[in-house]
């Protein structure tokens, strides 16, 4: 949520005020992020390179979905209220490939080091 909301003021600050461009790039995020998730589900590791060949056709699936989805926002922009990021939002286009990787890292790692975790479950158990 925090990685949405950085994401979210780039967007408006870069582009002067356009609440349907930031919504538009927190909306490319999310569909990006979906597929980060399932690919943490299916096995697939940042840290870990191989399993992205391991887990191909799951990461080819889920990518080719992704795009597809980016694309139909692109193709009917009207039913999604969707405003489409040119090369005039270079700025913005770059905000989400960072945010997407540093998103990819921060999962990887915590996914990989349970300490904040296990120190919730300590909170919380019985």
């Amino acid at each position: 949520a925090g990685l949405v909301t950085v994401l979210y003021v780039i967007a408006y600050l870069g582009s002067d005020g356009d609440v349907a461009l930031a919504r538009s790039a927190v909306t490319i995020f999310c569909a990006l992020l979906g597929t980060m998730i399932v690919w943490h589900v299916q096995g697939v590791d940042f840290y870990e390179p191989r399993t992205f060949i391991e887990h191909g056709r799951v990461v080819g699936l889920t990518s080719v979905l992704a795009v597809l989805t980016i694309l139909s926002m692109y193709a009917v922009p009207d039913i999604l209220e969707f405003k489409p990021l040119t090369s005039d939002h270079l700025l913005i286009i770059i905000a989400i490939v960072a945010l997407f990787e540093l998103a990819m890292m921060l999962i990887a790692h915590s996914m990989r080091h349970r300490y904040l975790v296990r120190r919730l479950w300590m909170l919380v158990q019985p």
